[in-house]
């Protein structure tokens, strides 16, 4: 029996890590099995250009997608991914890679069988974000292209272009849109709301609709939870991803 692959997208400061929590808790709290699976956002120091970082996310991305991801969907788990490919199509897009070569570059990973997508204003993400911890990381302010600029005003200026991109794609992939300036509570409910599952973006493989929020639907009860532990599996199976990578560089 497979399972349901969710995926969360949004600027950074979105609540998107907020919802994953609140969705995987209220799953298992109705007997559903679920994996919860964050992207390696912040590459090593040594990936200093934007293809190269692209590279390294696709990598770990495909890594996560063989060792974990891929068996709890045969399992019957619900698979909930706090990022996804759309990250990579939004951010690294804005960054000066080609949108072409990283449809290419990710199409080894399947269609969810939901995307929502968290819309935020820049402002109010950066607002919670210097609430929260108290700083901009570099990347997420976008201090790599705007070296000279504050990481406040960077900020800023980075991720109104990456909004911009997600509105492109919320079209392109009919991506369900919800307003993440509501409270986390009212987010989740209507989370909760989305129990249909059938729309597929163009050109995806047809698969049938699902309640996949309804208690227990299509699951079973009180199945055993996966969880992901990122470290073991990082980069396993890496020389198949890289090739493929190089493959894909090279076209």
């Amino acid at each position: 029996m497979l399972g349901k692959l969710i995926a969360f997208e949004g600027i950074d400061g979105s609540g998107k890590s907020t919802q994953v929590a609140m969705l995987a808790s209220y799953l298992r709290a109705n007997g559903v099995p679920v994996v919860t699976s964050h992207s390696d956002s912040r590459p090593k120091k040594e990936h200093s250009d934007a293809l190269s970082r692209c590279l390294y996310r696709a990598t770990d991305l495909a890594a996560r997608m063989h060792n974990v991801i891929e068996p709890a969907l045969a399992a019957g788990a619900v698979v909930i991914m706090d990022r996804y490919i759309y990250t990579a199509y939004a951010r690294e897009a804005v960054r000066g890679v080609d949108p072409v070569y990283l449809r290419t570059l990710y199409s080894f990973a399947p269609v969810p069988d939901l995307t929502v997508y968290f819309d935020v204003p820049a402002a109010e993400a950066a607002r919670r974000i210097i609430a929260g911890r108290g700083k901009f990381r570099h990347h997420e302010a976008g201090l790599d292209i705007n070296p000279l600029m504050n990481a406040h005003s960077s900020f800023l200026k980075l991720q109104k272009r990456v909004r911009k991109r997600y509105a492109d794609l919320v079209t392109e992939f009919a991506i369900t849109r919800l307003d993440g300036t509501e409270s986390p509570e009212q987010t989740h409910f209507a989370i909760q709301a989305l129990d249909r599952c059938g729309r597929r973006p163009r050109g995806s493989e047809q698969r049938e609709p699902a309640d996949i929020l309804e208690t227990g639907k299509g699951f079973g009860q009180g199945g055993d939870v996966f969880e992901a532990d990122r470290k073991s599996t990082r980069l396993n199976s890496s020389h198949r991803c890289i090739s493929y990578a190089v493959f894909c560089l090279k076209k």
